[in-house]
């Protein structure tokens, strides 16, 4: 796998070369984090609902909504920004 840094130069990291030794960690590792969100997603709507639910917020609520806001306003942004740079990752590793 191929990274380019902010500075423009390359790195390279052995995720994607498939290396046998590198293969069964991975795959327990993606496993183990599947597992782990999939035990907390249950719990996500509860949670949402009693902190909605409460009168008058919780302290720092605002706070916290309105970062949470401009957290994903930037990471939509940067997405989007750096998504031209994104093509050789999009077309299976293949520059264009």
């Amino acid at each position: 796998m191929r990274f380019v840094t902010v500075a423009g130069g390359e790195f390279t990291m052995g995720w994607g070369d498939g290396h046998p030794a590198e293969r069964p960690p991975h795959r327990v590792w993606v496993g183990a984090f599947g597992i782990h969100v999939l035990a907390y997603l249950a719990r996500v709507p509860g949670l949402v609902a009693a902190d909605w639910g409460r009168r008058g917020g919780s302290p720092g609520g605002a706070l916290r909504y309105g970062l949470l806001a401009l957290a994903l306003v930037l990471g939509v942004t940067l997405a989007i920004a750096v998504l031209p740079e994104a093509g050789s990752w999009l077309h299976g590793g293949h520059e264009r």
